[in-house]
């Protein structure tokens, strides 16, 4: 899976940036970050959601299994400001203690993992107790109701889900149960 997305980095902005786009519009319409938060943003790509996070304030983390993505993440990182961390790192191994962040996301990363039941409970792991995850499921992968199971499977209780027809994923607001 590295291998793809290794090869994918020089063209994965030119892509996807405008429908990523509409999906963090979204998410953040959803749940918003605040001054002084540990925000996670779980397969962050080439980091395009950091462009909308940084400047908010929050002390951000960017994480992904391609290292190449997390090189072009890093470098417009420099060009848009803000505090932000980038670590390579499997998502169903995150390198954080336990209840680290207050917010995490995981936008287009689901469909992608073999086991997104075990990727869901790591990111249950490293959210504070009334911390919020937000998580996307890709329409042609998983139906509302599938999404559900898994986030309830996982120990987690969903607060809001939305499907939006500007964009191809289910989003979930979910929080511990």
């Amino acid at each position: 899976m590295r291998k793809s997305y290794e090869a994918s980095s020089k063209v994965y902005e030119r892509l996807y940036s405008e429908e990523q786009g509409t999906k963090h519009s979204l998410a953040l319409r959803m749940l918003d970050v605040s001054t002084g938060e540990r925000i996670l943003d779980n397969g962050c790509g080439s980091g395009l959601f950091a462009y909308k996070l940084a400047p908010k304030g929050a002390f951000l983390v960017e994480v992904d299994l391609s290292i190449s993505l997390l090189r072009v993440a890093k470098e417009a990182s420099r060009l848009h400001g803000g505090e932000v961390y980038f670590i390579c790192c499997d998502s169903d191994f995150l390198p954080f203690i336990d209840k680290a962040f207050d917010k995490v996301f995981a936008i287009t990363l689901l469909q992608n993992l073999p086991k997104p039941l075990t990727t869901i409970q790591e990111m249950k792991r490293v959210t504070k107790d009334h911390g919020y995850i937000l998580l996307t499921f890709l329409k042609k992968a998983f139906s509302l109701e599938e999404a559900q199971v898994l986030v309830r499977k996982a120990g987690l209780r969903v607060l809001m889900s939305k499907e939006d027809d500007s964009s191809k994923d289910y989003f979930l607001l979910c929080a511990k149960v």
